[in-house]
């Protein structure tokens, strides 16, 4: 049965293309169809489409995406990743004997688990790629491989020989070899239970198919499948069989400036295929539009917040009397909150469709004071702790649910925030079910960075419902859609593309040779996703920022700089002027809130440093709980650049630390300062990458190497000494006077290393706090400690804090040390503090001499803080504002 189609121009949605071809071919009965998006969003404004093209009542197609259709014709569950991830812990402590504790290893088990994904998604022949590399000499013989396969595989091995007697490629190769014992491990116990991890599931899927094991449902006499672009193997293959049983119509949306069969343009790089081996339902004449009427505008930014100001005098503009052909696409997704914000009061309808990243919500920010409020509480179990959180969450969500909101963004953020808490809810409920079930067995120290690391990583899957309103969303959520005036913000490079973290277990030149995912692989389908989206709409205004400011590296994406090279199209410039440079109008005053004392319960040196920086950063970190702006993606900032320094000494002496109980001697330490020794360092150089979740930089890693090396050379002059521990977290609680009221106040933080050496004839305690930046410092005494100057030493308050928490339980010397790294070359270089002026610096030897004094001084800062009466002002050291990260929040 047919139906009369209504006419309509050919710059009209390629959805709307689609719906009408489908009403010619198919008729009004839709019963027997099942139409396949990449997403879901897609089959709401396909619906409306329907509607609109047909002259008589419709009987609806089933909308699915891809994911659905392979999990309908599976028995199998789809594992949850949480408990997978644990899973394969335990399997690969079994079968390699390694030490990792879970919260350690939960980073490797999701590039663990990512690589298994991926094999089984592009149906890769285990194997062959996992195949033992003690077997190499074997290769010649193997005919189940490509020759091409296996001259990379011979490469590969060789790199990786089995007899080179380095620690790095044996670890690889303990990995490596028993990679397919891991694989099957985990599919065998997984099936045991019915459950299967994506992949797997769509692998198994397409096997039975294939073999007839697996029946296609009767009730369905065609699948659709609209607008997808790259497919798995797994999803070609899939198609091929519906393909030949005569049951499958493909719709590609393309463009031929960029995927027609005589371009190269990597937007094209899957298309040209996929149009060749499964036809395209719809003519190519409606597939001519990127260089037809465009109005197109580059916009340069000095800050994203200027970027977010943006919106509402475009919209003012450029909102469309419907208001859904309008979308503001957000390359960065932590610009969410202030377009929200920003948003005019002529805006009445609103979807936002967008990750969100979980950090940059109240949930997250709950969780992380109640473990400062609860660190280390004696006889709280694991199911405790979970409980006790989760209960504080609901009150927390309840007080979010009920708050009325006046604008339409404001409701929106509310409906944000009150999803995040059911996000950071239902993962904590994951973890409570296999504590509880006995599958999960963590320490509650682990407990707390497991979660404090998943959590870190989540991102809240915020969609709205109904295909109306003005459309917010990221890049990958406007698949399929099309609108006629687009606001693109943020469209750096690093950004779009998103700079590929291409982490893997499985090297490149093999994860190319067997058709896995590959950088350029990703880098290929955002070019798509970003022509894809252009060349429909009328007017498109992309903004970038032009400085190194957040997620941007201050240049414009490289496919805005293809739209200026390979196009004819007319493109405007302009920068958008700001009024950060203006001066400010008075010092900045804030006074101080009701409940600081129960806001500051918990205070670290750290924090304690940046008050006596400046008491208004002090408020807009410990008080305000602002998010400070994060470095661009590809720079290793100071202070994480320190963080890695930390994670590889604390991973090289722990390792130390088990061979002889604690007992360091310089025969321990010499195999690293021997010829070879360095391979050994970047070892742990490139674990702590892997803990600290950083991207690899080689230069970084050789630096860090170079510093391991001097601290070890250092280290191995001072004879035998013990490692009492490194990463060690110590609190205290001060009892301070507030308003006519005793307060407590937790001192907090964690002592990079605490060791015994022996030290002027006396066997002492140290206090090592690792430096890899700044200069060694000698205060003139304890005021000078806690008196704002230029150069107040800072780095020696820090440390002496940690001596006071530490001297309140021990008896031994405690000697404060702080170790430059960069310093510790020159053959006189020792970390101790020297106190005084002139030639009358003494070294502090005995920490405890001076504890009291210290200790009082401190208390007089912290009822200071607490002091209603003063209120918290901006620094009268202006050499302090040069790297505030609250710079263009202050305007001072």
């Amino acid at each position: 049965m047919t139906s009369t189609i209504k006419t309509s121009s050919t710059t009209a949605p390629f959805l709307k293309y689609v719906a009408q071809d489908l009403l010619t071919k198919v008729g009004n009965d839709f019963s027997r169809t099942v139409i396949v998006f990449p997403n879901k969003r897609a089959g709401l404004f396909f619906n409306e489409h329907i509607m609109e093209g047909a002259d008589k009542p419709v009987w609806a197609p089933r909308y699915i995406t891809i994911s659905e259709l392979f999990r309908s014709l599976s028995p199998l569950k789809t594992a949850d990743p949480i408990e997978t991830v644990c899973r394969l812990y335990n399997i690969y402590i079994e079968l390699t004997g390694s030490r990792e504790s879970l919260d350690f290893f939960y980073g490797w088990g999701e590039k663990l688990l990512a690589d298994f994904d991926d094999v089984d998604k592009n149906m890769a022949e285990v194997d062959a790629l996992f195949r033992n590399l003690n077997d190499i000499k074997q290769l010649d013989t193997l005919d189940f491989i490509s020759s091409e396969q296996e001259k990379v595989l011979q490469e590969f091995f060789r790199d990786f020989s089995p007899n080179e007697n380095s620690r790095i490629r044996e670890s690889f190769l303990a990995l490596w070899n028993r990679m397919h014992d891991i694989y099957d491990r985990l599919n065998e116990e997984l099936a045991a239970e019915g459950k299967a991890y994506e992949g797997a599931l769509y692998r198994k899927v397409t096997e039975s198919l294939e073999a007839g094991t697996c029946s296609l449902k009767e009730t369905t006499e065609r699948y659709v499948f609209v607008g997808f672009n790259v497919l798995d193997k797994v999803e070609e293959r899939l198609f091929q069989f519906l393909q030949k049983a005569g049951k499958a119509l493909f719709y590609w949306d393309y463009d031929v400036f960029y995927a027609g069969e005589n371009t190269n343009f990597e937007a094209g790089t899957f298309l040209r295929s996929n149009l060749q081996k499964f036809p395209n339902e719809l003519p190519e004449k409606y597939f001519d539009n990127l260089r037809k009427d465009k109005d197109i505008e580059f916009v340069s930014s000095g800050t994203e917040s200027a970027q977010a100001r943006l919106v509402a005098p475009w919209l003012e503009e450029h909102l469309t009397s419907n208001e859904k052909r309008t979308a503001i696409v957000l390359c960065n997704e932590t610009l969410l909150q202030p377009v929200l914000h920003s948003l005019p009061e002529n805006v009445k309808e609103l979807n936002v469709t967008k990750g969100f990243p979980l950090t940059h919500t109240p949930a997250f920010a709950a969780v992380e004071r109640f473990f400062e409020t609860h660190d280390n509480e004696t006889g709280t179990t694991p199911l405790d702790l979970l409980e006790t959180l989760n209960e504080e969450l609901r009150q927390a969500a309840r007080s979010v649910s009920h708050r009325g909101e006046k604008t339409v963004g404001d409701e929106l953020l509310r409906q944000l925030y009150v999803e995040s808490y059911f996000q950071t809810y239902t993962i904590l409920n994951r973890f409570h079910n296999l504590v509880e079930s006995g599958f999960l067995r963590v320490t509650l120290t682990t407990l707390r960075r497991l979660l404090h690391q998943v959590l870190r990583q989540a991102s809240i899957p915020f969609h709205g419902e109904p295909a109306m309103g003005l459309q917010i969303m990221g890049v990958l959520e406007t698949r399929n859609l099309d609108f006629e005036n687009i606001l693109m913000l943020s469209v750096n490079e690093g950004n779009l593309p998103q700079k590929i973290n291409d982490v893997s277990f499985i090297p490149y030149n093999l994860r190319r040779e067997f058709g896995l995912t590959t950088a350029r692989h990703k880098t290929a389908v955002y070019a798509y996703y970003f022509y894809r989206l252009l060349q429909r709409a009328r007017h498109i205004r992309m903004v970038y920022g032009n400085t190194a400011e957040n997620m941007n590296k201050g240049e414009m994406s490289r496919f805005m700089t293809q739209l200026l090279v390979e196009t004819d199209l007319p493109i405007r410039h302009y920068g958008l002027a700001t009024r950060s440079n203006l001066p400010a109008t008075g010092q900045r005053v804030i006074p101080k809130p009701d409940n600081l004392p129960e806001v500051l319960k918990n205070l670290s040196p750290s924090a304690i440093n940046t008050y006596l920086n400046c008491p208004v950063q002090f408020y807009f970190q410990r008080v305000a709980f602002l998010d400070e702006p994060k470095a661009p993606t590809d720079i290793i900032e100071p202070n994480t650049f320190g963080t890695l320094f930390h994670k590889a000494a604390e991973l090289l002496y722990q390792e130390k630390i088990l061979e002889k109980n604690r007992l360091i001697t310089p025969d321990m330490l010499q195999v690293f300062l021997d010829k070879g020794g360095e391979a050994l360092l970047l070892q742990y150089v490139r674990r702590a990458f892997e803990a600290c979740e950083v991207s690899p930089d080689l230069i970084v890693e050789e630096v860090l190497k170079n510093y391991l090396l001097q601290l070890l050379r250092y280290d191995s002059n001072l004879g035998n000494f013990e490692i009492v521990a490194t990463e060690l977290p110590v609190k205290h609680t001060l009892q301070v006077e507030s308003q006519g009221k005793t307060v407590d106040i937790t001192l907090k933080g964690t002592i990079d290393r605490l060791d015994a050496v022996d030290l002027e004839g006396l066997r002492r305690l140290r206090v090592v706090d690792y430096k890899t930046g700044g200069k060694p410092e000698s205060p003139k005494d304890l005021e000078h400690l806690f008196t704002p100057a230029e150069y107040r030493p800072k780095y020696a308050l820090q440390t002496f804090i940690y001596s006071l928490i530490l001297s309140k339980s021990e008896q031994k010397p405690i000697t404060p040390a702080l170790f430059f790294v960069h310093k510790a070359a020159g053959e006189d270089y020792d970390p101790y503090l020297r106190m005084g002026t002139g030639n009358k610096k003494e070294l502090v030897l005995r920490f405890q001499d001076h504890a009291e004094e210290f200790e009082e001084r401190l208390r007089q800062l912290l009822e200071e803080i607490l002091n209603p009466e003063i209120p918290f002002v901006e620094t009268p050291v202006k050499k302090n504002c040069k790297n505030c990260k609250f710079l263009n929040l202050c305007k001072r």
